[in-house]
């Protein structure tokens, strides 16, 4: 076999592998298996940047088990929407609710601040090719689709067009069609996986003294807090609330849960709300806590529950799922200067005056125009959660408490 055959047959060979796992990663595999592409170095090195990651399911966790599904030391990807996020298990706690899983990045100084439920895993990363996945998201911008895939392809056209004429000069038979069959079809099913790909990758949240390090925003898969008044319109200083939003497809239980905030110079948690077993936030829901300290608002707001306690104007709030103090973080948010105030990131920058609130975002990009505009960000919910205060939230001119009764919204 000639030097020029053999290169050619490499070539085609390795784009045809290259578009074959990247047609894999953008379409559901049999059996619920994932193939995802490492886009952050939070679990370097034992598996790098641009690696295929290949996530094995287990058993379905609504299964009755005696036992947690993963075990410390193993690699669990978990998903909100069309984000995947992989990190190793640190520790396997059961609570009343179920099994939880403390993860951390193998790069990353701290665990991670949430904790991912069983039921929100989606399996266990079992096999991992370094690199791969570096080709495939180069094929999948236009340069690369162009160096990658095109040109190749057009080169192996005509390369094999050439062969052909040739052939034909010599003996005048009918042209063979399986020369170019094969770039055709390489082609085509690249340009399906181009158009239509989605973005998987590995959480690469880092904390230290000063800063906290993320390598893309992403979108939560557990209760948030989306809207806090402090005041409500003159007069009605005592017109606090606290919104919370289920960015989920599933409808969580509150049982376990409390709402506690800290004062400007407190250290320690006081109790807003304690939630039972009959407080129940629907999938893409809302659900509102609101001041009694005016008997009259908690009704006209419509909310679910409420309590005789108020917020403040320098203060920070928590959704925690166990003791206070002590149990852990599921949402926090600040907008005080306390240096042990139940913040994430850093603390939200402006606090809110007569009837506006603080609201968390749909997008990245969300901004407090979009965010009261029907044709923008309104309706599309409140998950976004990069874990920074001052990134993931906006000021709302005119607060808009939701209820679960509300219209569910989901982008």
């Amino acid at each position: 076999m000639r030097v020029f055959d053999v290169i050619k047959n490499i070539t085609i060979a390795a784009f045809v592998v290259i578009v074959l796992v990247a047609i894999a990663v953008n379409i559901k595999l049999p059996q619920g298996y994932k193939l995802l592409v490492v886009q952050s170095g939070s679990m370097e090195p034992s598996i790098p940047v641009g690696s295929i990651v290949l996530t094995k399911p287990t058993a379905d966790f609504l299964s009755p088990i005696p036992s947690a599904r993963f075990e410390k030391g193993d690699v669990i990807t978990y998903g909100a929407g069309n984000v995947f996020v992989s990190h190793r298990v640190e520790e396997v706690i059961k609570e009343e609710g179920g099994f939880f899983y403390k993860t951390k990045g193998d790069a990353n100084k701290d665990v991670d601040q949430k904790l991912v439920a069983e039921k929100d895993a989606l399996g266990k990363a079992t096999l991992t090719v370094p690199y791969l996945g570096r080709f495939v998201n180069f094929a999948k911008t236009p340069l690369g689709f162009l160096l990658m895939i095109i040109i190749p392809s057009l080169y192996v056209i005509f390369s094999e067009l050439l062969v052909i004429i040739s052939e034909l000069r010599k003996v005048r038979s009918k042209i063979p069609a399986s020369g170019i069959a094969l770039p055709v079809v390489l082609i085509f099913a690249s340009g399906l996986y181009f158009i239509n790909g989605t973005s998987a990758y590995f959480s690469a949240t880092e904390q230290s003294n000063d800063n906290i390090f993320q390598a893309a925003p992403i979108f939560t898969n557990h209760v948030v807090i989306s809207e806090v008044q402090i005041k409500g319109t003159t007069g009605n200083i005592d017109h606090d609330f606290i919104e919370l939003y289920n960015p989920t497809n599933t409808a969580i239980n509150l049982n376990g849960h409390r709402l506690v905030r800290r004062t400007g110079t407190g250290t320690t948690d006081v109790n807003v709300k304690i939630f039972n077993n009959s407080h129940t936030i629907p999938a893409h829901g809302f659900f509102l806590w609101a001041s009694s300290v005016d008997s009259t608002f908690p009704s006209s707001i419509g909310a679910n529950v409420s309590t005789t306690d108020g917020l403040g104007g320098n203060a920070s709030v928590a959704l925690r799922l166990g003791s206070l103090d002590t149990g852990t973080i599921i949402d926090a948010l600040s907008w005080s200067n306390n240096v042990v105030a139940l913040v994430e990131g850093s603390k939200f920058s402006s606090v809110p005056d007569s009837g506006q609130s603080i609201e968390r975002k749909a997008l990245s990009a969300s901004t407090s125009t979009s965010m009261i505009s029907s044709g923008a960000d309104e309706f599309k919910g409140n998950g976004f959660d990069s874990d920074d205060n001052a990134a993931d939230f906006i000021l709302r001119p005119s607060s808009q408490p939701q209820n679960s009764s509300s219209s569910t919204e989901t982008l």
